[in-house]
C-alpha cells in the first residue's frame, strides 16, 4: 500500500469514528460528518484537489473537536442559494487559523463541508 493510500484510509476512519459533535456555538446542534464532507476532502466540484492539498487537510482533521467546542471560535453566517454556512475559526497556539465550514440545507441537518488553514 503506498504511504498515500495509507493516509487516505487512516484520515478516512478518523472522520467517520467522529459520527456527530455538539457544537456549543450552534446552541448544541450535532454537526454530522458524512460522505459529502469527506468527498471535499478529495475534490473541489468535480475535480481531484492535488494530493498534496489532500494529505495538508487530513493533516487538519485533530483540530476538528477543538474548533467546534471551544468558546473561543468565531463564528460567522452566510446564505447561499440552496444551502446556508457558518465558518468556524479558532487561533492556535502556533499562529495557524483553522476554519471549518459547516453548511444545512433548509430544514436539514448540519453537516460538516470543509477545513482549511492558514499562517496569522
Amino acid at each position: 500500500m503506498s504511504s498515500y493510500y495509507k493516509i487516505l484510509k487512516e484520515a478516512e476512519d478518523y472522520y467517520f469514528s467522529i459520527g456527530s459533535i455538539k457544537c456549543t456555538l450552534l446552541d448544541n446542534a450535532p454537526i454530522y460528518f458524512t460522505r459529502k464532507g469527506f468527498r471535499h476532502f478529495i475534490r473541489k466540484k468535480s475535480k481531484f484537489r492535488p494530493i498534496p492539498d489532500q494529505v495538508r487537510r487530513f493533516k487538519l482533521l485533530p483540530y476538528i473537536i477543538q474548533v467546534l467546542t471551544s468558546k473561543n471560535t468565531i463564528i460567522k453566517y452566510s446564505k447561499g442559494q440552496s444551502y446556508d454556512f457558518w465558518s468556524l475559526e479558532k487561533e492556535f497556539d502556533n499562529n495557524q487559523i483553522i476554519k471549518i465550514l459547516i453548511s444545512k440545507k433548509e430544514e436539514g441537518k448540519y453537516s460538516f463541508f470543509s477545513i482549511m488553514s492558514n499562517k496569522k
